[in-house]
């Protein structure tokens, strides 16, 4: 998850940069928002695990390992619309999106 982050802000940088609006401070901006929205994600599956009251194995690193393979997704995505541009945006979600709905189900 770290590797895929990490990846997410870089990946993000570029895409500004195409578009000339790249700052530095954008690079800080990404990184601290897409930590925000790890860490609130993995507050909320723990609450709905706690509220439901699910039994699991999984412990807190491994929902956070879960959550983070959406960078995956994005990244994918990011990579594919510079190429491809808007259909290949939506293709590249749909099929990234439903290859992830799978792993994590199975």
């Amino acid at each position: 998850p770290a590797m895929a982050y990490i990846t997410y802000v870089v990946v993000t940088g570029l895409m500004l940069g195409m578009q000339n609006r790249f700052s530095p401070e954008q690079l800080g901006i990404q990184a601290s928002s897409a930590l925000a929205y790890c860490i609130f994600e993995l507050v909320v599956y723990s609450i709905t695990l706690y509220v439901v009251n699910i039994k699991t194995s999984l412990k807190t690193l491994d929902l956070l390992s879960f959550a983070g393979y959406k960078f995956v997704i994005i990244v994918t995505c990011l990579l594919v619309s510079t190429l491809f541009h808007g259909v290949g945006y939506y293709v590249a979600l749909l099929y990234t999106s439903l290859t992830l709905g799978f792993f994590l189900v199975c």
